[in-house]
């Protein structure tokens, strides 16, 4: 038996269904949070035996002057006392979070982004999924923190303006800017796009490109 919180999200919607594949039989929702120590124990005395976490890069950091930082360093902590086994996930940031510029598309064809010209190395949320899947019920070892990217892409903005076959210009803050807007909150595989192995590691194949995550949500930018 499986428990996936956050089911009808962005990664946990994956190991539930796929892209195409109907909600297992028997499957229902509960309630708790994995930075919860009696949702914790409760599942301990239940007998979950191996437990994989979705945070994120900030937990590393461990800024506790920081709300998302602290967040994910208090759900790691309670994870790794629960007494079960455990795997960390700490994605970068998330192709899923491209129709951010939906609304300024919908409105011309210019968006502002911080560094226009630099690449990010951002992860497919179904590349974190089958992570957290192989880490399961494969024979990845228990007590690894995986940091997940995905590859270096090209221009995201040039993929979409192929797609939708639309001229698409970017503007945005320098280079200086943007990196001291970024420094202060984001730890340094955000700046400068640091490019993980773990996917291709967990999953014996690459991570999945840009190019390959747009044309199922196109949708969003039209």
């Amino acid at each position: 038996m499986f428990l996936v919180t956050g089911a009808t999200g962005n990664v946990g919607a994956e190991p539930v269904r796929g892209p195409d594949a109907p909600v297992p039989d028997g499957a229902r929702p509960v309630l708790g949070g994995l930075d919860d120590p009696g949702t914790l124990a409760g599942a301990r005395d239940a007998g979950v035996r191996h437990v994989v976490l979705v945070s994120g890069g900030s937990a590393a950091l461990a800024d506790m002057s920081d709300p998302i930082s602290r967040s994910l360093t208090l759900s790691e902590r309670a994870v790794r006392d629960s007494g079960m086994a455990w795997t960390l996930l700490r994605p970068r940031a998330f192709m899923s979070n491209a129709p951010r510029w939906a609304p300024r598309l919908r409105a011309g064809d210019t968006v502002r982004v911080p560094f226009p010209d630099a690449p990010a190395a951002c992860v497919d949320p179904r590349d974190v999924a089958a992570v957290a899947a192989r880490s399961l019920v494969g024979r990845d070892p228990r007590g690894r923190v995986h940091e997940l990217t995905g590859p270096h892409p090209r221009d995201q903005l040039a993929v979409l303006a192929e797609m939708l076959g639309r001229d698409l210009r970017c503007v945005g803050l320098t280079d200086g800017q943007a990196r001291a807007e970024m420094e202060r909150t984001l730890p340094a595989e955000y700046v400068d796009a640091i490019v993980r192995p773990d996917v291709q590691e967990v999953t014996g194949r690459p991570p999945r490109t840009f190019r390959q995550w747009a044309p199922a949500h196109a949708g969003a930018f039209r």
